[in-house]
């Protein structure tokens, strides 16, 4: 923004504000959006400028034809705001346009005063993200071994209830689970965010990041059926649970620490199930044809 504003005043630009304005409204956090949003408007702008220039050319419009030029290009604006961004940076540069005409600036003069000072503001503001940028993918490894710690909270909770239901806090329950959904939450939006920016950059492999939200996601889903169990009430206790709560939780503490340090995750907690059914394969994960269905 400082050097925006240096070149403003160094070029003495016609409303040369606009030079930090564009940079202002181009500079995301993300990498992604940055770029995006920043060549969108660029775009936007020369296309809306040259179609001002048209019509003034063209046209000739009065006052009446600019006000109602002025309010389609407002509504329009409005209308693609969250659907398109060259769009909207098209209608509000020809929003511009037509108001400035209003008061007495030509069209061609403002809509190249538009153009060459959003030109540079958006070349400004790419070319400093371009040397720093900020890289979202950084933070993927750090949220998923927290989304990890949260989900062995929430399933260490909800199993242990079932083991011991007279100790049952279902307001301890319910923090737990909306802890844990604002952290798959963050999580989820970080490596989306992640998987826009160069593969290069990216701290942990795609496919192996969203296999790890399907399945937390999958553990959740798992998680808030028996809490709905808890809160209608549990008959009879089941102590048995009370080592597989435990083993849950060892089990996403480990893989919490595997996914933060970078390293194969150690030894899980053996098994603490009750033997499989009959005809059960462990080889192929599945039930034999013959074997009853429990």
């Amino acid at each position: 923004m400082a050097i925006a504003t240096a070149v403003w005043h160094v070029t003495g630009l016609p409303r040369g504000y606009w030079i930090a304005l564009t940079a202002l409204i181009v500079l995301k956090p993300e990498f992604h959006d940055t770029f995006a949003r920043g060549l969108a408007r660029v775009a936007g702008t020369l296309l809306g400028a040259g179609a001002a220039t048209l019509i003034a050319v063209l046209v000739v419009p009065g006052h009446g034809v600019l006000i109602t030029l002025i309010l389609l290009s407002v509504w329009a604006g409005y209308a693609f705001f969250k659907t398109n961004y060259t769009i909207f940076s098209f209608c509000i540069t020809g929003f511009i346009v037509f108001l400035l005409a209003m008061a007495g600036v030509s069209e061609p003069v403002s809509a190249e005063y538009r153009t060459v000072t959003t030109a540079i503001g958006g070349i400004l503001a790419l070319g400093v993200y371009a040397l720093w940028p900020t890289w979202s993918g950084s933070q993927v490894r750090q949220l998923l071994a927290s989304l990890f710690a949260a989900q062995a909270r929430y399933a260490r909770l909800v199993i242990a209830g079932y083991a011991n239901p007279a100790g049952v806090d279902l307001r301890a329950l319910q923090k737990a689970r909306s802890s844990g959904r604002l952290i798959r939450s963050n999580a989820e939006a970080a490596v989306d965010r992640m998987l826009s920016e160069p593969q290069a950059r990216q701290p942990i492999d795609a496919r192996l990041a969203m296999g790890v939200l399907a399945a937390v996601r999958r553990s959740a889903l798992a998680a808030l059926a028996l809490h709905a169990g808890l809160e209608r009430g549990v008959a009879r206790a089941t102590p048995g649970l009370t080592r597989l709560a435990t083993g849950v939780a060892d089990g996403f503490g480990v893989l919490a620490g595997a996914v933060e340090t970078k390293a194969p995750p150690s030894m899980l907690p053996p098994p603490c199930m009750t033997p499989p059914s009959p005809g059960y394969t462990p080889a192929s994960n599945s039930f034999s044809a013959t074997a009853p269905r429990n």
